[in-house]
């Protein structure tokens, strides 16, 4: 019994030098690969200063670097990167970490950290004023005016408290008139932006002498680094006093605009008359930088203009994809006759108000391609067995050719008959181009009673209403032709 517990003693015991043993070889195996732990190469070059808002990719942090072992050999694992601790939306210092995944001896993977690099986010650009516009007031008003209604403030620095302060001491409500004020917004960097506007203390009724300003459009685009704005303004406004054009004395407030950086901003248009009434409107003034040109709009390789017209723009448009329709600042280069038929060779150009220029080399064909006019009643009333004189009450015109042959048919008419006709009218100018008339003949008889009223024509069959009662009379198809400037005439012993 003593010899077998020395036995289990012995296998107890060399379990535990086993177990000693493997713990040690393990901590071996980690002492080792901590001390024979890869390096980067070129990590000093890599940005580590980044403005808040902004988002790098992830490329940015491991290009050009480089993974050796301790050996100085150049390793195959993948290196990877860890942002999730870097917040590019907030002021502040972060870690970006590198690390490559390995498989231990056991078949786990495992994450090894290489090295850490510590960014820093900035911020140096100025919070953004939004909803800054005219307010208007009524004299006298009792509620307080609430500057900040649709006013609000961002930044990129998400972290930053934006408090919007509101400077408005001069504004008087028992006074009408213009007043100033301002805003202001900092962020936590010191970052800041103002913008002013004004308050319209406006009497409680509309003064119809008051002056007006009239605005084609509200959104204004220029482009950046323009030196020339007024050249932009002067194309969307007009002023008026009554009936008098007063265009030439607005005023612009343009003091919120910053022309050489890219934004919407608000400017003021002023204008005063003789006796003091003013009118204000604002329009957003957008900084762009547009490199397109426009493009036309039903524009083809040729266009047809009718002769001794001038419509050559008919149906055709500009349009640019920032500045909107620009069909107005359309010219025409080349010599166009519209008096004489031919073809014309011209250029056509667009431009937008940012100087962008498009050209079209077109040819203009001016032709007669209008139809003749014919002048002649819509119905004729004709007494049964009278004279119908057709000559006297028609006239044909054309807007080229001074005279015009036309065709009369009458196919089917009958002065003997009472019932409703028609008379067709052909004419057909030198260029072919063709028009019809058709005139309805009623035929009524002698008695006043039977005049026929409001006929109603259905295929070749024609209800006549004729007091009260309905008569259905057919058509008699006769190959008769009349032609212009003949008289026309029926009597008795022809029916």
């Amino acid at each position: 019994m003593a010899a077998r517990e020395d036995e289990d003693m012995k296998k107890f015991v060399k379990v535990i030098i086993l177990a000693i043993m493997i713990n040690f070889l393990s901590l071996s195996s980690m002492i080792n690969v901590k001390a024979e732990a890869p390096y980067l190469e070129g990590l000093e070059n890599v940005p580590n200063l980044f403005e808040a808002g902004s988002r790098p990719d992830a490329d940015v942090f491991i290009e050009g670097l480089e993974l050796y072992s301790h050996e100085g050999d150049l390793l195959k694992e993948k290196l990877l990167v860890d942002l999730l601790k870097v917040d590019f939306d907030r002021v502040g210092e972060y870690e970006v970490i590198y690390y490559f995944l390995y498989v231990d001896s056991l078949g786990n993977e495992k994450r090894y950290e290489i090295d850490r690099l510590t960014v820093s986010i900035y911020d140096e650009t100025k919070p953004v004023l939004h909803g800054v516009k005219t307010i208007e007031a009524i004299q006298n008003q009792t509620e307080p005016i609430d500057f900040l209604a649709g006013v609000s403030a961002t930044d990129n620095d998400k972290g930053s408290t934006l408090e919007i302060k509101v400077f408005h001491q001069g504004v008087d409500l028992t006074k009408t008139g213009l007043y100033p004020i301002s805003y202001f917004v900092s962020d936590n960097s010191g970052n800041y932006t103002t913008a002013k506007t004004y308050v319209y203390v406006k009497p409680p009724h509309t003064n119809p002498t008051t002056p007006l300003i009239e605005l084609t459009t509200d959104q204004i685009y220029i482009q950046v680094g323009t030196v020339n704005p007024q050249l932009y303004y002067k194309a969307v406004i007009k002023a008026y006093d009554g009936a008098t054009d007063i265009t030439e004395y607005v005023q612009y407030d343009d003091s919120n605009v910053n022309y050489n950086v890219i934004g919407t901003y608000q400017v003021m248009f002023i204008v005063f008359d003789a006796d003091g009434n003013f009118d204000i409107k604002p329009a957003y003034v957008n900084i762009v930088n547009d490199t397109t040109p426009p493009e036309f709009i039903n524009l083809g390789d040729t266009v047809t203009v009718t002769i001794n017209t001038t419509n050559v723009l008919k149906g055709i448009k500009a349009y640019d994809q920032v500045c909107g329709d620009v069909t107005s600042r359309i010219k025409i280069y080349g010599t166009i006759d519209f008096n004489k038929e031919g073809y014309y060779n011209v250029v056509f150009e667009a431009s937008d108000p940012n100087g962008n220029v498009v050209q079209k080399h077109v040819t203009v064909h001016v032709t007669d391609n209008l139809p003749p006019t014919i002048e002649a009643p819509e119905s004729i009333y004709l007494k049964r067995n009278g004279i119908l004189n057709l000559a006297d009450m028609i006239k044909v015109t054309d807007n080229y050719d001074t005279e015009v042959e036309y065709s009369i048919n009458m196919d089917g008419l009958d002065a003997t008959k009472v019932g409703a006709y028609f008379i067709h009218i052909n004419a057909k100018d030198k260029h072919n181009n063709i028009s019809t008339k058709t005139i309805t003949v009623y035929v009524y008889g002698t008695e006043p009673e039977n005049l026929l009223e409001n006929p109603i024509i259905v295929g070749s069959i024609v209800a006549v209403f004729v007091t009260s009662v309905t008569n259905f009379i057919s058509f008699l198809i006769f190959r008769k032709k009349y032609v212009r400037k003949r008289r026309i005439y029926y009597d008795d012993n022809k029916a």
